[in-house]
């Protein structure tokens, strides 16, 4: 059933019930995964949602099994009750959060909201899982995919890493290949041994002027945004980096891996730089725009927040439309104040400066700034009005004195009725006339009947005559009344599109330019010899002037009741939300996503991003080695830091 246009979602009937996954079994179909987190909570998952939404991803699984060559619809429906009864439109009242919308065992039909569908097919049978099908299977030996490893000696400072071999288990093992125990006193002793070491130089970095230290690398760490192992420390986090770190069955993982980088490492770094090209023309524009700020933060403390509520709200009038001052604009909340509409126009600002031509004779300069910033409070708080408009002049040209005057005179009601009259008169005299030869014929006077029908039919003729002269008198009498009426709209700027559209011009009237001395008071006819003006032309400027004057006649809306407006919180408010730190950051939100898994929180929001490892030298506090990946690590701080140095190494 598709949905109502009463906002009710669609539906769909499922006849058998049986195929719905069980009730108890509908957690399993929905999967929630965050990245970055070994623990989430209600509060974290918020804060998450609103700091790194990419981090949270869910997925709906289906459990039917597809099959090759078919078409399916998908229906997207809510497991429990009350999303049920509230996609159909009902009330869910105190019904169970956790109710679900059916049971493992329902009778009959069951309806369901639909929230999304789409329609999708599959291809033919050769999906993962039909390949996989496809290997014979054998038995392997437990020996397949693992070999021993001697960690009795790893280095001469260090003790053994186990009491014996340690397994070291290759991408490929038998299903049932076990995994070396490690003994657990012998792996303390040497993750402790271990951390020391790895530790040292984040240990060394945090004392000013002791030397740097050269160690075995933190494999992985530039990914888990850390530089210090803090393995078999609760909680661990991340917890593959803590085990990548002091395992040395992993490690040796760690260091192939790094040959296969250093041997591809110019190919490699050739991808990269082509995979990060927009990242650098990011960074370019994340500088430009730091520059921006800097500057846009210099002209806004010298010229835009200054001293005094009314200097801000005259130099930031062009933005009070665009910015909120909950829950309408600043631009509405003065619209809705004492404070009269041309005030903070720039023409008025011209006009009242203290050091301007009116200023000075004034002699507003010499007051103090409290007397001369006082304008918009007066006009606010009503103590200050704006002048009435000025009376018209009686020389200048208006309506009333452009339209002509009423024509006086012409027909009037007496002479319309007199009319009508003497026409009903005469045709009731010629009926009687009729009536009377007709009885003649009667009596056998033929001749007498004849003159006389002739003389009943003559009055009937002059009848209709009166009748016709009356109508015409009517008609005029109408058309004078209406050009009475237009005449005296004219007059007190009554002005509507069906009064020009209603006009019917002179048979020789054509349009014309008025002179510049003022509107002509004769009609501007067509000069002899000239042809005729079209009448579409004529049609189509009536029409024209009609819609104008139908939208200048708009219903006007109702006077609102003027109040006083918090000008100082008005002020405050602009200086906060026109902060160039703010608005030019927020400029860029959204330009870039990270991705999920990834940990990104500059001090600075403009920060460029880490496009590619460099390699500094000779910067005060931060040091250089292997196991830094060619980036500077800041002494002060405990995650690695991307900025640039003032030198790069070569070669």
């Amino acid at each position: 059933m598709p949905p109502s246009g009463d906002g009710h979602l669609g539906s769909v009937e499922i006849k058998d019930a049986k195929a719905l996954p069980r009730s108890r079994q509908l957690w399993a179909w929905a999967h929630v995964q965050v990245s970055g987190e070994t623990s989430v909570d209600a509060a974290k998952a918020a804060a998450l949602m609103a700091a790194r939404s990419p981090a949270i991803r869910s997925r709906l699984i289906a459990p039917r099994r597809m099959q090759p060559n078919h078409g399916y619809t998908a229906l997207l429906v809510p497991t429990f009750k009350r999303g049920v009864l509230a996609g159909m439109g009902q009330d869910p009242g105190t019904t169970d959060a956790l109710a679900p919308a059916w049971s493992d065992s329902p009778g009959g039909p069951l309806t369901l909201p639909v929230f999304y569908l789409w329609r999708f097919g599959t291809g033919p049978d050769g999906d993962f899982e039909s390949l996989a099908r496809l290997i014979d299977p054998f038995e392997a030996p437990d020996s397949i995919g693992i070999r021993d490893m001697d960690v009795s000696a790893a280095s001469p400072a260090f003790p053994p890493a186990n009491t014996g071999p340690l397994g070291l288990r290759g991408m490929l093992t038998a299903l049932n290949t076990p995994d070396t125990v490690w003994n657990p006193a012998a792996r303390q002793t040497w993750i402790a041994k271990l951390k020391a070491l790895l530790n040292l130089p984040a240990d060394r970095a945090a004392i000013p002027n002791t030397p740097r230290t050269v160690t075995p690398p933190l494999y992985g760490q530039w990914p888990a945004a850390t530089d210090r192992c803090e393995a078999d420390v609760q909680p661990e986090r991340p917890l593959w980096f803590q085990e990548l770190s002091v395992d040395p069955r992993l490690r040796v993982g760690g260091g192939l891996g790094t040959r296969v980088i250093q041997a591809n490492q110019e190919a490699l770094m050739a991808s990269a730089w082509d995979q990060v090209e927009r990242v650098r023309q990011l960074n370019e524009e994340l500088r430009q725009a730091q520059l921006a700020r800097e500057l846009a933060l210099r002209l806004a403390s010298r010229h835009v927040f200054v001293d005094g509520t009314q200097n801000v709200l005259y130099l930031s009038a062009p933005l009070h439309a665009r910015v909120m001052a909950s829950p309408t604009t600043i631009r509405a909340v003065l619209n809705q104040s004492p404070v009269p509409h041309g005030v903070l126009e720039g023409a008025f600002r011209r006009v009242s400066r203290p050091l301007g031509p009116m200023g000075r004779r004034q002699g507003r300069p010499e007051q103090s700034p409290l007397v001369r910033g006082s304008l918009l409070g007066r006009l606010n708080r009503g103590d200050l009005k704006a002048a009435k408009p000025p009376v018209t002049s009686p020389t200048l040209p208006s309506m009333s004195q452009v339209a002509d005057q009423p024509i006086p005179g012409g027909v009037t009601d007496a002479e319309v009725q007199s009319a009508q009259q003497r026409a009903r008169g005469t045709r009731l005299f010629a009926w009687l006339v009729l009536l009377v030869a007709l009885v003649l014929l009667v009596f056998g006077l033929w001749a007498v009947a004849l003159a006389v029908a002739a003389i009943g039919g003559g009055l009937q003729v002059a009848a209709n005559r009166q009748a016709a002269q009356a109508k015409a008198l009517a008609e005029q009498k109408a058309r004078e009344d209406a050009d009475r009426h237009r005449r005296s709209d004219v007059q007190q700027g009554r002005l509507s599109g069906d009064l020009v559209r209603d006009v019917v011009p002179p048979a020789n009237y054509a349009p014309l330019e008025a002179p510049a001395t003022g509107a002509p008071r004769t009609l501007p006819t067509i000069p002899a010899g000239s042809p005729a003006p079209s009448p579409e032309i004529l049609a189509k400027l009536r029409q024209a002037y009609g819609t104008m004057l139908d939208r200048m006649a708009r219903p006007t809306t109702p006077i609102a009741t003027l109040v006083e407006a918090d000008l100082d919180g008005i002020a405050a408010t602009l200086k906060t939300k026109l902060d160039p730190t703010l608005t030019i950051a927020q400029a860029y939100t959204g330009r870039y996503a990270l991705d999920g898994a990834a940990i990104w929180e500059p001090f600075d929001p403009l920060e460029p991003l880490l496009a590619a490892p460099e390699f500094p030298s000779r910067c005060t506090g931060r040091w250089l080695s292997s196991t830094t990946n060619g980036c500077c690590r800041d002494s002060t701080r405990s995650r690695p830091t991307p900025r640039r140095c003032s030198r790069p190494i070569s070669g």
